[in-house]
């Protein structure tokens, strides 16, 4: 059981008092501590957090999960599983983010918003290893998401990160992949028996009418006509924002681009003398929607392009959502290495 000041005793049983209607009688004082640890101890957001996650799992039926058969995309291609535990017998979970399709991102931090709103305080320790050079936008994108004590549980590793495990995680309980010596009995080093590795999704297993699996509350939708494009501006205000966008078409595919105009001055500029950002390539968004985000390193206006001079046949119905962000704060995050 874990020591309580006097103050923090009084609050947990004003919250038990509180909520006598949806708790359980069995119900443990440590379950009920995630949520005021949750919400830092504040009675009202903490009780509202429990309430609308027993809606939530009302809703859902999450308490019958187990009897759920996951899609075969999901089986195949959700990278990541539980493999062994730590020294304190907590199972590990690895979640392999170099390996997730990123037409699934948005899938991903939805999921992790969930994780958050439903199971709090059940992370004991997050390691980052070999963190890539878009880590710091992808934790971005996630860290409105993380309560506070989650965020502070994350540890990004250097290249020590080998001998950092060991000191939480018998070798045997580790793959040998990730510095451990565990292997599948066939002498697979990734322990694929137990951990997905992911990877692309194939196209058979793309949604055919994505508009039957989308809210398009958010979303805009406009037809480009046959030969013609459309120019869409976005005024990035401080160097290092996010420019992040989320569209589709109807039956088609279409040309999409980013430029960043070099004499904010004039009202209109061609696009032959911006600065090229994203080279335009024709993406097949009518298959499965086209997700992605850049980082603005210099403030300006960002042009993104959806050309349709190719095709002198079809018009392209497009629904697209697009967000230009400031640079989140990133000094919350424990960094033993800055070679991401």
């Amino acid at each position: 059981m874990t020591t309580l000041t006097s103050n923090q005793q009084t609050l947990l049983h004003q919250f038990k008092a509180k909520n006598k209607d949806i708790l359980k009688p069995d119900t443990d004082d440590e379950y009920i501590l995630r949520w005021l640890r949750a919400r830092e101890w504040d009675l009202t957001k903490s009780e509202k957090m429990l309430r609308d996650s027993l809606a939530w799992r009302q809703r859902f039926e999450t308490d019958e999960i187990m009897k759920w058969d996951p899609p075969e995309a999901v089986k195949k291609f959700s990278a990541g599983g539980y493999f062994g535990v730590n020294k304190q017998g907590i199972p590990i979970w690895y979640e392999l983010l170099g390996r997730i399709d990123v037409r699934a991102v948005d899938v991903y931090t939805d999921i992790l918003a969930t994780v958050e709103a439903n199971y709090p305080e059940t992370l004991h320790c997050c390691y980052v290893i070999n963190a890539p050079a878009i880590f710091p936008l992808l934790y971005s994108l996630v860290k409105p998401f993380l309560a506070p004590e989650t965020r502070s549980k994350m540890r990004i590793l250097g290249s020590n990160w080998k001998a950092t495990l060991l000191k939480d995680i018998n070798a045997d309980q580790i793959p040998e992949h990730w510095g451990g010596t565990a292997k599948d009995a066939d002498g697979n080093i990734y322990c694929e028996s137990q951990i997905c590795l992911g990877g692309p999704i194939p196209e058979s297993y793309y949604l055919k009418n994505i508009q039957d699996n989308f809210d398009l509350t958010q979303f805009t939708t406009i037809t480009i006509n046959r030969g013609s494009s459309t120019y869409l501006d976005f005024k990035a205000e401080h160097p290092k924002s996010v420019l992040r966008w989320n569209f589709w078409t109807d039956n088609n595919d279409i040309c999409f681009g980013i430029y960043r105009q070099t004499d904010a001055g004039k009202k209109s500029q061609n696009v032959q003398d911006m600065i090229q950002v994203v080279e335009p390539s024709r993406v097949n968004s009518h298959l499965v929607p086209e997700f992605g985000w850049i980082i603005c390193d210099e403030p300006g206006i960002y042009i993104i392009h959806f050309d349709n001079t190719y095709s002198w046949v079809t018009a392209k119905k497009l629904s697209y959502l697009i967000e230009i962000a400031a640079p989140d704060n990133l000094k919350d995050l424990k960094v033993e290495s800055t070679n991401f």
